[in-house]
């Protein structure tokens, strides 16, 4: 990987998975990594003392090519940044490609849903790149999900709605498809859809 990586809201869970695991696999490199957070330094980063942490966004937009957005889907609208010309890697649900391209000023963005289990290296992460987004930039995002666990691009932004994760999850709905509640698991699966709509509506302001 060349060039800095910043990932705004690395001090939470999901976004300090993804730090670790990237790390662990060399698809990150501590000296080239810039983490943001409103709290003090985690633990999870005792072993990599080389990166740099800050409570500035503005800065670490700054001084990063590719940056990495993992804030609470409600937060975003709080936060004010502008990566013209940067890859930006959103892995906020319910936050639409539309928004992100407007909200981030750039047009190299990709919409990533990795799960919990990223913390372990099993997240299975669907993720949507727009049309500007390079070969240089898809393999950063194959190998950045990878370490994390499975990954898969997808061709439409509807999928990241209906997608079920791989796993013991799909295992147990296919069973139960198989056994006659295909009506429910539909239902189901519209009421997620929607949900996400409605998410996606109230961030796309």
């Amino acid at each position: 990987m060349n060039g800095t990586v910043g990932i705004i809201g690395g001090g939470g869970w999901l976004g300090g998975a993804i730090a670790e695991r990237g790390l662990s696999a060399g698809v990150l490199s501590a000296s080239s990594l810039i983490v943001s957070g409103r709290s003090p330094r985690g633990d999870r980063y005792v072993q990599w003392p080389e990166v740099t942490w800050t409570s500035d966004n503005a800065d670490l937009a700054r001084r990063s090519e590719i940056v990495i957005v993992s804030v609470r889907p409600q937060q975003f609208g709080k936060v004010s940044l502008d990566l013209k010309g940067k890859l930006a890697i959103s892995v906020m649900a319910g936050v639409s490609m539309a928004t992100l391209r407007r909200r981030l000023n750039s047009d190299r963005v990709v919409r990533a849903m990795p799960n919990a289990a990223a913390e372990i290296g099993r997240s299975y992460t669907p993720w949507l790149a727009c049309e500007h987004v390079t070969t240089a930039d898809r393999a950063f995002v194959t190998a950045l999900f990878s370490s994390c666990g499975e990954e898969d691009e997808v061709e439409t932004e509807r999928q990241l709605d209906f997608i079920d994760y791989r796993g013991t999850t799909a295992a147990g709905l296919s069973a139960m498809i198989s056994a006659g509640l295909r009506d429910a698991v539909g239902s189901g699966l519209r009421a997620a859809a929607t949900a996400a709509a409605d998410m996606a509506a109230g961030n796309d302001v």
